[in-house]
């Protein structure tokens, strides 16, 4: 329903009674509260002191001094003489000055970033449990509005939590010596259920002195164009559309809990495994989960290796290329990049995916010692130079061959035509290679073949062949040559790569704790 004014005195038990029991669910007793000075905060830092009070508690109140205006050193002092009343240590942190010579300006998020991450290194210098911010209904209402705009899911939808954790680059080094590498900020909302005008009654019951920062009336900011203009837009077709969207945004977040939840459970179906700094799952599997599931899934590898949450568009992009690619070459969603790695989809930095491609193609077809003959019937075995990791027997069969015995889906086989007089031998690409792939007219180069092939290039001289007459017959894992090339029923020889042993241990993939 739209506001309707309260008594002063039930209006700060009403205020005192949502701060205390959020304080109490969220364990709080060491608390920094950001203080712009505004009627939101002010209430805030007014109203924790008052619950606080006498508790054994500790409350630091920090304020962040943007240099948007020349004259905002006024606003540190009103929150300074603020922070005396109630008895609580004052902390003012000045943003670095923006280049006068520079083109760009800081957007919203930008802000955003620099404040918490100041924030972030006072909470942990005041051994805070956590940063306290003023954010109200209509904040909560105005951020689902702009999510909305902006094109967010679920997640974004849902709105502000009322207690959430929010990964804190390390953006200010080194203009100054406030270092956060990369941690953790948890920041506490207690205001989430109160209205703004809420805010401003307390603050005039309790004779507290609000500042009108004009920059918030500057409407070439998203949320103050959404403040100023589109809320009462909407309010003139609903009088009580603030509560709608806070409300909506509260059933959209639980939703998104739900789907959390349901996303462990896909990620375990998919066989999700954490290797070094590498997040892989099934690819067949991934496919088979519905699309919804598959975004929620990416969200939360994407979480994982970077530590910071996607834009939608960035989940939506991969989340089409991971659940159709038949492709393994690489490609780039934002700063994580994406790879389909035999029956794997592999997700990480560059550097570290193309690593894990290696390590798996070595243990799927590792590299020949050195240059092998091989005679008919004759076992080959392929390895590492490190024997721990898996073996293969490569074996030529005379056809028709005898069933052979394949424990492993991994295994390959592949049906040949060997002339009469030949000789056979295992070896890696040498420069120059060519190759005549089945469906060419002529040869290409073994380079370009496996580009073609979207083979990475890390993998590419992990590859054995096998050669016959100086002549690649099988890129093994691969095709075979078209002047190989034969069927069941029109091949002389049987080539069998079968797996011999691979250490669990030593499987690509394998999770740590």
């Amino acid at each position: 329903m739209p506001y309707h004014p309260q008594s002063a005195n039930r209006l700060t038990e009403r205020i005192h009674a949502v701060v205390r029991s959020i304080m109490e669910r969220a364990n709080l007793s060491q608390l920094v509260i950001a203080c712009s000075g505004g009627a939101d905060s002010t209430c805030l830092a007014h109203a924790v002191a008052a619950v606080m009070h006498g508790s054994g508690g500790h409350v630091t109140i920090c304020h962040v001094q943007h240099h948007f205006r020349t004259d905002d050193e006024k606003d540190a002092l009103v929150v300074r003489a603020m922070a005396k009343t109630l008895g609580a240590p004052f902390h003012l942190v000045c943003l670095p000055v923006a280049q006068t010579d520079s083109t760009h300006h800081r957007s919203e998020g930008e802000m955003r970033d620099l404040r918490y991450c100041v924030l972030a290194a006072v909470a942990t210098e005041a051994c805070a449990d956590a940063v306290l911010t003023g954010h109200t209904l209509d904040d909560q209402a105005e951020t689902v509005l702009l999510h909305l705009v902006r094109g967010a899911g679920l997640d974004g939808l849902g709105g502000m939590s009322e207690d959430t954790q929010r990964m804190i680059p390390d953006i200010l080094a080194p203009q100054t010596e406030a270092r956060t590498d990369g941690q953790r900020i948890r920041i506490v909302r207690p205001l989430l259920s109160v209205r703004h005008e809420e805010t401003v009654a307390y603050c005039d019951a309790h004779n507290l002195a609000i500042i009108h920062d004009p920059t918030n009336d500057n409407q070439t900011y998203s949320r103050n164009w959404m403040r100023h203009v589109i809320v009462p837009a909407l309010r003139e077709r609903n009088p009580d559309v603030v509560s709608v969207l806070a409300r909506t945004a509260a059933h959209v977040h639980a939703d998104a809990d739900f789907l959390v939840a349901e996303a462990m459970t896909a990620l375990a179906r998919c066989d999700c495994r954490s290797d070094a700094a590498c997040v892989s799952l099934r690819a067949a599997a991934f496919a088979s989960e519905h699309v919804a599931m598959q975004r929620r899934m990416l969200r939360h590898i994407f979480v994982q290796v970077t530590g910071d949450v996607p834009r939608a568009s960035i989940i939506d992009a991969a989340q089409r290329h991971a659940s159709a690619t038949r492709s393994s070459a690489i490609r780039t969603f934002g700063v994580v990049v994406c790879a389909l790695a035999f029956d794997r989809i592999v997700f990480g930095a560059k550097a570290d995916v193309i690593a894990w491609i290696s390590r798996a193609a070595a243990e799927r077809y590792p590299l020949a010692a050195c240059a092998q003959r091989m005679q008919t019937n004759q076992t080959i075995q392929l390895s590492l130079t490190d024997a721990s990791v898996a073996q293969y027997g490569l074996r030529i069969v005379a056809v028709p061959p005898p069933a052979p015995q394949r424990p492993h889906s991994e295994d390959s086989t592949v049906f040949v035509r060997l002339p009469r007089d030949h000789w056979v031998e295992i070896r890696n690409r040498l420069p120059g290679d060519r190759f005549w792939p089945v469906g060419r007219a002529h040869t290409v180069s073994l380079s370009d073949y496996l580009a073609t092939r979207d083979v990475p290039a890390p993998v590419r001289d992990l590859l054995p062949l096998l050669v016959v007459n100086d002549t690649i017959a099988w890129v093994i894992g691969h095709d075979s040559s078209a002047e190989f090339a034969a069927t069941a029923a029109t091949a002389t020889h049987c080539c069998l790569l079968i797996r011999k042993n691979t250490p669990a241990r030593e499987r690509i993939g394998t999770t740590h704790g």
